[in-house]
């Protein structure tokens, strides 16, 4: 059956089109077909901001921030309830798929129409035929896969949703972490979007949070392939040259003791030494419970002491070595005041790490502009993993740590250490792992009086701490530590004729009887630990 003429005509400017339909059926497809049309283009016309969090910090604004900005909210089950207890309404995912989460959860957002709205570019006839909402916005995190590894929490929509934000930049933002919602809410309130810019960053944040969990669950299954997954924090002044250029790169996930998350106080840009001296200082101080002082020249001790007031211990530490100590790192285990601020102010350094400084320390320490100040409260562990890297590769090791107690320690000798030597012995064998191999520590009960360290032959390093002892006028010096075991009779015998009464090594020479009766004949009281301290 034929019908007049029906036509519908508006020259393209609302997206429109030109037709005529000739027939009843015609009419009925074509009124099917203008429906279509028009709830595609009030999709387009519609900016969608997807929200699937685990972590809430901070959503509550942010989702205000973006509904300001006239964005419709969709939302996965559990971030809209907790969207809708602070009365903010949002539109399931599943009424936009038509599909309910499936298999207990693993499935909400992998559907053709959310992944349509993300990835879609200018296909605007494909947009209006399968009806895709236009995404503008992923605001997604992942399940908490590194406090608890396991199967549920090996994220897959999460993961998906990121790579095709990230893919789309150019016009979808994606926003993994809630350190970016200012940054987010900002730009929005300002400008009622978000910058290519801020879009270009958001993706590279994406696709790192998307490396680093795959990296991890890899790991947990056991890859043999080993990632370490490095965060640019900036540039440094230089390298260990002028000539050299470096930078600064943070473990990431690493929640524990680091140098990189001190705070700076004052002074110029740390380079790649100072930040090698500022985590060898860290090492030694974060050992000790009492208050404990040291300063370091170019990654080597020359002053380690312990003592009962922090101003004390870094007097000591000083003296165990002035002329090094010129130009040297300090680190403090205690909070600086005025006092051991007038301290560290007599002398120039190059750093000083310490957990707190009072406003009269600051004060004081601020006529020296140059004087890197760096605050790092003492809480949490140092890294348990020790990298370096040689061309072409890396080698990973256990960081070296003390026993737990000393039940494998055996007395050889027939003297038996006093109580005062036993303290030295303690301290002598507690530093001694911060000195470049081969090393021999020297020190009283509460501070090093020599120090001998990166030498070629055990005795030339004892006889460099020896030297240092007498050069700075230390008279007394009870124990001796060595990194490693005595190959001959040799050091013990020039220790004696220096007044040491009291040796700690580790053993295991096919010499150490030979070692244990130098010992002997000197009245030396010997302990062999059975745990050697290399440092290379």
């Amino acid at each position: 059956m034929y019908s007049t003429t029906v036509g519908w005509k508006d020259g393209g400017k609302s997206g429109g089109c030109d037709f005529a339909l000739r027939t009843q059926g015609e009419i009925r497809r074509g009124v099917a077909i203008i429906l279509i049309f028009e709830i595609g283009r009030s999709r387009m016309i519609n900016r969608y901001a997807l929200i699937s969090t685990h972590d809430k910090t901070g959503l509550i604004p942010l989702a205000e921030a973006l509904l300001r900005c006239s964005y419709k909210l969709v939302a996965t089950a559990g971030t809209a309830d907790y969207l809708k207890k602070s009365g903010i309404e949002s539109t399931a995912v599943s009424s936009l798929t038509g599909f309910p989460s499936m298999l207990g959860g693993r499935v909400k957002t992998l559907h053709p129409v959310i992944f349509g709205g993300i990835l879609a570019r200018g296909d605007e006839d494909e947009i209006a035929r399968y009806n895709l909402p236009l995404i503008d916005i992923v605001v997604v995190n992942l399940y908490p896969f590194d406090e608890k590894p396991c199967i549920e929490n090996i994220d897959i929509g999460g993961i998906s949703l990121i790579r095709a934000a990230g893919k789309n930049h150019t016009r979808v933002s994606c926003v993994v972490n809630p350190e970016d919602y200012d940054t987010v809410m900002g730009e929005l309130d300002a400008d009622g979007g978000i910058s290519s810019d801020t879009r270009l960053y958001l993706a590279r944040k994406a696709f790192s949070l998307s490396t680093y969990f795959d990296m991890r669950v890899s790991e947990w299954l056991g890859s043999d392939t080993l990632y370490i997954p490095l965060q640019r924090i900036g540039g440094l002044r230089y390298g260990e040259n002028p000539h050299q250029e470096a930078i600064l790169l943070k473990e990431t996930g690493f929640s524990g003791l680091s140098v990189i998350n001190a705070e700076k106080i004052q002074g110029k840009e740390p380079s790649y030494n100072n930040i090698c001296d500022l985590d060898a200082v860290l090492s030694v101080v974060v050992s000790f419970k009492e208050p404990a002082a040291c300063i370091v020249k170019h990654s080597t001790p020359c002053g380690i002491a312990t003592s009962a007031s922090i101003v004390d211990a870094y007097r000591k530490a000083k003296s165990c070595d002035p002329l090094s100590s010129f130009g040297g790192i300090v680190g403090l285990n205690r909070g600086v005041d005025r006092e051991l601020a007038a301290e560290l102010k007599s002398t120039f350094l190059e750093a000083v790490l310490a957990p707190s400084y009072t406003g009269e320390a600051r004060d004081i320490l601020l006529k020296k502009r140059r004087l890197i100040l760096l605050q790092l409260p003492l809480k949490g562990e140092l890294s348990t993993n020790s990298y370096r890297y040689v061309s072409g590769g890396f080698l990973k090791q256990d960081g070296d740590t003390l026993p737990d107690n000393t039940k494998d320690f055996r007395l050889v000798t027939k003297i038996k250490p006093t109580e005062g030597q036993l303290r030295a012995l303690y301290l002598a064998f507690k530093v001694v792992r911060f000195i470049r191999s081969n090393a021999v520590c020297i020190t009283t009960e509460d501070m090093t009086v020599g120090i001998g360290g990166g030498q070629p032959s055990r005795v030339g390093a004892l006889e460099i701490a020896l030297k240092n002892k007498k050069r700075f006028g230390f008279k007394k010096g009870i124990a001796l530590a060595s990194d490693g075991f005595f190959p001959f009779r040799d050091s013990i015998d020039l220790a004696a004729e220096e007044g040491i009464k009291a040796v700690i090594q580790p053993g295991g020479s096919i010499r150490d009887k030979e070692v244990t009766n130098a010992a002997d004949e000197h009245g030396i009281a010997m302990i062999l630990t059975g745990r050697r301290h290399f440092k290379h």
